[in-house]
């Protein structure tokens, strides 16, 4: 009997040894860092509900994961350009693809210490964090195929007033990011 996750990934599971396939190619520089990259992945991924420490259930493991994240050499950009490559190849083998696209808004008021974060929310500001907009590659039966835009950022602030956000040139906007994404991946047809 399939499970849930085996259905939505049109019948195939992810098992054990995706992410050394689905990252081949990343360059971090380093191949310790490449093979802890890919260890990561999959424990975070066979748990991708829990958070870091839970997801990878032994402390030498989340201690592992979070001096990835902490690397110099690491960064979002690097690991997705080999997700890309791979989302490509996936997205030629279909007729049709859905650019599914969605704005986040990461809620980390409670986290004091966290550095780097911008008002989300109403106009009060008392409620801090991170923007993510992402754009999806998935099949019109809802395969999803991979990530094709990642964008994350911190607002400064809100404007002054709405006035003010009808004078601006739409690619000042956060909206715009809407508009140029599509733009912003090849496979679009750009």
């Amino acid at each position: 009997m399939e499970t849930a996750r085996e259905k939505s990934l049109g019948g195939a599971a992810c098992d054990e040894g995706w992410a050394e396939g689905e990252f081949e190619g990343v360059a971090l520089g380093d191949a310790r860092l490449e093979r802890r990259l890919i260890r990561v992945v999959e424990g975070l991924s066979s748990q991708p509900e829990y958070p870091v420490n839970q997801a990878c259930e032994e402390a030498a493991a989340t201690k592992a994961a979070y001096r990835l994240f902490d690397n110099d050499k690491v960064s979002a950009e690097k690991i997705l350009t080999a997700h890309r490559a791979k989302t490509s190849r996936r997205m030629r083998q279909e007729p049709v693809v859905l650019a599914i696209q969605d704005t986040t808004f990461f809620n980390l008021t409670g986290h004091k210490k966290t550095r780097g974060l911008g008002p989300i929310g109403d106009r009060s500001g008392k409620w801090q964090g991170l923007i993510l907009h992402s754009t999806f590659a998935v099949t019109p039966r809802g395969l999803p195929l991979g990530v094709l835009t990642h964008d994350c950022w911190a607002r400064e602030g809100f404007r002054e007033n709405e006035y003010t956000h009808e004078e601006l040139p739409i690619e000042k906007k956060e909206s715009f990011r809407w508009i140029e994404a599509p733009f912003n991946y090849p496979q679009f047809g750009h």
